[in-house]
């Protein structure tokens, strides 16, 4: 990301001691997270369970993104979960979430080799577009980052499965709601 935008690169991100480098990971965090929020293959769960703590509050983890459930209304707020079944509204829950679809938010190195490439040259892309600012080299960049994104949705395709015969990956999630079966 730095040397794209004539930028010395580092060897760690230890110690950042220049704006570039501190632009350039927020840049990288940023992208990361919204790419990750839109659920895939490799940071979806299906079925989970929550159980409600002596509060009866349902609390989830600080890297769930989203969360939803075929049978109850309810919204993440935070780390807990918020009832919107028959007007509720409210924290406090009369029942355990045993259908959860949870998207969470996975370590970046964690990241299949796809994603993490997309991902990269996004904020790349992104964070030369802001210290640069030259049309040339973010018509380049954009380049690398649709044929990224081409790899990674042709992985992503192949690693949940997705055929002609069932349809896309939503699909598949449609067809199997309330199965106990994992994709």
């Amino acid at each position: 990301m730095l040397s794209g935008a004539d930028e010395a690169e580092v060897s760690t991100l230890t110690n950042v001691t220049t704006v570039e480098v501190e632009l350039a990971v927020k840049y990288l965090g940023q992208v990361n997270r919204a790419f990750q929020s839109k659920g895939w293959n490799f940071n979806t769960d299906y079925n989970v369970t929550y159980t409600r703590n002596a509060s009866n509050n349902i609390v989830v983890g600080s890297n769930v993104l989203s969360i939803t459930s075929p049978t109850q209304l309810m919204a993440l707020r935070g780390t807990k979960l918020y009832d919107r079944n028959a007007n509720k509204n409210t924290f406090v829950w009369d029942r355990n979430i045993t259908d959860a679809t949870v998207v969470t938010l996975i370590d970046f190195e964690e990241l299949p080799s796809t994603a993490r490439e997309y991902v990269t040259i996004k904020a790349a892309r992104i964070f030369q577009a802001k210290m640069i600012g030259e049309a040339q080299v973010d018509v380049a960049n954009r380049e690398d980052e649709m044929n990224a994104w081409a790899t990674f949705l042709n992985d992503e395709a192949r690693r949940s499965k997705a055929n002609m015969g069932t349809g896309t990956y939503d699909m598949i999630r449609m067809l199997h709601r309330g199965n106990n079966r994992r994709y």
